[in-house]
């Protein structure tokens, strides 16, 4: 089976980035970051099934200064 995956940034991950900076220009300073995750699975008759976890976005937490 070959499966690739790429990638992908959507309009809301520059409305985060710009939240995140406008946050750290008022004196708020990034103190930690954490991958949120999903996984899925592709069944194949065959019987060789893929399972697989991914990287769906990243919590940052904050801290005011």
């Amino acid at each position: 089976m070959n499966i690739k995956y790429h990638p992908r940034e959507d309009e809301s991950t520059e409305k985060a980035n710009t939240e995140i900076q406008n946050l750290i220009t008022q004196g708020w300073k990034i103190v930690s970051t954490a991958p949120v995750t999903g996984s899925s699975s592709i069944l194949n008759p065959k019987g060789d099934d893929f399972y697989f976890t991914y990287t769906t976005g990243i919590e940052v937490f904050m801290v005011k200064e």
